[in-house]
């Protein structure tokens, strides 16, 4: 017991010590008054009483100080307080990922937890604030306490951005901060310049030429595949553009990749790993991250067998192939295209069937998940040895037809993923039907370009433009600096 206080004390019992009145409340001394001379609370330690003190007479300073005075009688001496602050001992995401944080593209929220403690183990209260870059479109955030929700746009490229949400932790004295930053940037697909290579000249070309998709003009040399192809496939994620084809019937598999925006002139492509299957004429489509193959006629003459398997690739590491779904039945010499999330694939040839034709079908599959294609819908006009390109809402369809004996169709279809229905009539090809012709496109135009008819064989070198969400048709475009035709295959990408 402290020196002059009661022993043994009641509950309720009072005593008076240097001026001040205690209460024992049944475990301590407490004391509500102090000597009339002592006022309690004061702005400054300037107005603190210098005359009439007692020892042991409190005080507490307020304002700016915030601190306790005790007097020996002739002065006052300040107490030590302490609040230590509370403790940011993690800020992660349901995998433990720390920042730099990348928002899902497809919607689905980033949930960030705050692990957090307190030396004197008081209660904390948790906020956010941006400090850098600004929410926008780009994200939403809501909170629970200590876990924050951070939900992404899905709007491709409206809603891409980066910010910094700085979150705060406070024990009612002390506040600690932790910066973090968030991203939503989706991989490019499109880009402004566009790369044509391959197809027969009708020797299997190894020349690949460059366009801007934004002005109408002549293409010009970009470099040179590793060896010629044609009957083959593409994927680009914007800044890789991957070339996929064969060099003759018989010849084996070939993958080349350039860096998209290398300055043009003598770029030499890089070798990418092999597909799993020899694929002759496959459709190709991708989402940025993966590029698709689907289907193939025979790589022989001698050979009938067509596959229903697709594979998919890996485009920034340029792997190898691996196969993850099916088409519905045996199919080659199809196109494809993607609208960002999901492979469309159009029409083919179908070795397997009495008449050999199933080409007005459309199927499609989330590339993302490697899920089983479905049915979509239908082309209005049979057709194989076609080609297709669009953005994330129409499809558009040019060349090829229903019989490798007759005329190749003049007529252009589009179709709107949205509606998963049969593709509509959208004017025509200038100049005429082609078979095996290529196509590329931005969000805006898809180019047409090259391919063939029959009897002679001649081959063409002639681009068309389609405004892809316009009212139909082409027109011209440019030419490009060989005539290429029977296997011509194009991709673009950012340019710089």
């Amino acid at each position: 017991m402290a020196v002059n206080f009661p022993d043994s004390p009641s509950n309720g019992d009072t005593t008076v010590i240097n001026g001040a009145t205690y209460t024992w409340d049944g475990v301590k001394w407490d004391t509500t008054s102090f000597a009339s001379n002592v006022t309690a609370t004061y702005d400054s330690p300037l107005n603190l009483p210098t005359t009439g003190l007692t020892n042991g007479d409190v005080a507490w300073v307020g304002g700016s100080t915030n601190k306790l005075y005790i007097s020996n009688g002739t002065g006052w001496l300040s107490a030590t307080l302490t609040n230590s602050a509370p403790v940011i001992n993690s800020v992660q995401d349901a995998s433990a990922g720390t920042t730099p944080f990348s928002l899902a593209t497809d919607g689905t929220p980033t949930v960030i937890t705050i692990d957090a403690t307190d030396p004197e183990s008081f209660g904390l209260t948790y906020s956010y604030s941006v400090t850098s870059g600004a929410l926008g479109t780009t994200a939403t955030v809501s909170q629970a306490d200590n876990v924050f929700t951070i939900t992404p746009g899905t709007n491709d490229p409206a809603d891409v951005g980066t910010f910094e949400l700085t979150f705060s932790v406070y024990d009612g004295v002390n506040t600690v901060t932790s910066v973090n930053e968030f991203t939503l940037a989706f991989t490019a697909m499109y880009g402004d310049r566009g790369l044509f290579a391959g197809g027969n000249t009708p020797s299997a070309s190894n020349a690949v030429e460059y366009i801007d998709i934004t002005t109408a003009s002549d293409a010009a040399t970009f470099g040179t595949l590793s060896t010629g192809i044609a009957h083959g496939g593409t994927a680009s994620n914007g800044t890789i553009g991957i070339f996929y084809g064969i060099n003759a019937n018989t010849a084996a598999s070939n993958r080349d990749y350039f860096t998209i925006p290398s300055n043009p002139g003598a770029v030499t492509a890089s070798e990418a790993g092999a597909l799993s299957t020899g694929r002759k004429e496959p459709g190709s489509a991708g989402d940025g991250t993966y590029g698709t193959f689907a289907g193939s006629v025979p790589t022989s003459s001698n050979s009938n067998t067509t596959l229903d398997s697709i594979e998919y690739i890996t485009i920034a590491t340029t792997s190898a192939g691996a196969t993850f779904a099916n088409l519905s039945a045996t199919t080659g010499s199809l196109a494809g295209a993607s609208d960002g999330t999901n492979a469309y694939y159009f029409g083919g040839y179908n070795y397997n069937l009495t008449s050999n034709w199933d080409n007005k079908r459309i199927e499609t599959l989330v590339i993302a998940t490697q899920g089983q294609q479905s049915s979509f819908g239908n082309l209005a006009n049979d057709r194989y040895n076609h080609s297709a390109a669009g953005n994330e809402t129409y499809g558009v369809i040019a060349g090829g037809g229903p019989d490798g004996t007759q005329t190749p169709n003049s007529t252009i279809e589009r179709i709107a993923y949205a509606t998963q229905t049969t593709a509509t009539s959208f004017g025509s090809l200038n100049g005429g039907g082609r078979w095996k012709n290529g196509s590329l496109n931005n969000e805006t135009y898809a180019i047409f370009a090259g391919g063939y008819t029959l009897g002679p064989d001649t081959y063409y070198g002639t681009m068309n433009f389609v405004t892809i969400d316009g009212a139909g048709g082409s027109s011209a475009f440019g030419n490009l600096g060989t005539n290429r035709g029977d296997g011509v295959r194009g991709l673009s990408g950012s340019p710089a």
